[in-house]
């Protein structure tokens, strides 16, 4: 026990082992930011001419897209599906065939 006592690299363990318990004891949770709801757009049925103003180059910049009779609002993957994207010929339009065939 006495060379528990008078070995400087136990202190310093010990020291160590206070530090972590102290700062794993006392940590306190990173405050929660809720989360904003997106936009919500009135259920309408779309023509196709009503869904040509949704590709993103839009004044709103949202981008909309119609698969099998359901209208999919993809603004938030505007890397893909928006100008320049790879399935930009997808925005603002019915997509149900080009998806169906994989003719992109």
């Amino acid at each position: 026990m006495k060379q528990l006592k008078e070995n400087p690299v136990n202190w310093a363990l010990i020291a160590i082992l206070a530090y972590v318990i102290k700062s794993y004891a006392s940590s306190s949770k990173p405050a929660v930011q809720e989360a904003k709801h997106p936009e919500v757009m009135i259920f309408k049925n779309y023509t196709p001419l009503d869904l040509l103003p949704f590709d993103g180059l839009g004044k709103e910049g949202r981008i909309l897209m119609a698969v099998n009779g359901s209208i999919y609002d993809v603004t938030r993957g505007r890397n893909f599906y928006g100008p320049g994207g790879p399935y930009a010929n997808f925005a603002g339009h019915d997509a149900s065939r080009g998806l169906a065939k994989n003719s992109f």
